[in-house]
């Protein structure tokens, strides 16, 4: 699987943290919890249209964190530069931008870790291109399960590189 190079910009967000839920290797429980106050707030506050990719991160490095402190981040690009309402359980601040390798993952998200690893297991070692440090590994999503069937579901991998 070839990645998109591709460079982002600094993206001004509301978020979500949680830390303290990861079961094995994933994030399920915290990004649950994480997107849906996330949602409550967008919903809450009538900010739909003002809001646009939705994204997930993992700011720690899984290599030094321990499993239980490694935080979560459910985010929501915003638009314009409009003051948004304050909320106790959401943030704003910025996704920093940068270079990286995107991964367009096809299906449900029950196999959004098999991507993950083609792009750092297979990709990245032959890539000639070294990871980003300061950059946040991102899953960018494109739709979700509202949108129809599993298998038409889109997220792109994100992997940062330089």
């Amino acid at each position: 699987m070839q990645p998109e190079i591709r460079t982002l910009p600094d993206q001004r967000i509301v978020f979500v943290e949680r830390r303290g839920y990861v079961e094995g290797a994933t994030f399920t429980k915290a990004a649950t919890e994480a997107f849906g106050t996330l949602t409550d707030y967008v919903e809450a506050n009538n900010l739909q249209s003002r809001v646009g990719a939705v994204i997930g991160y993992m700011p720690d490095d899984m290599n030094t964190v321990p499993m239980a402190d490694q935080r979560y981040v459910a985010c929501c690009v915003l638009l314009d530069d409009k003051p948004v309402p304050s909320s106790p359980a959401v943030q704003e601040g910025t996704l920093p931008g940068g270079t990286y390798a995107v991964f367009l993952h096809k299906g449900s998200w029950d196999t959004l870790g098999e991507t993950w690893m083609d792009g750092w297991n297979n990709w990245f070692p032959t890539s000639g291109m070294a990871f980003r440090v300061g950059g946040y590994p991102l899953e960018i999503y494109l739709n979700d399960e509202t949108a129809g069937k599993p298998e038409d579901m889109r997220t792109e991998v994100c992997l940062p590189v330089q």
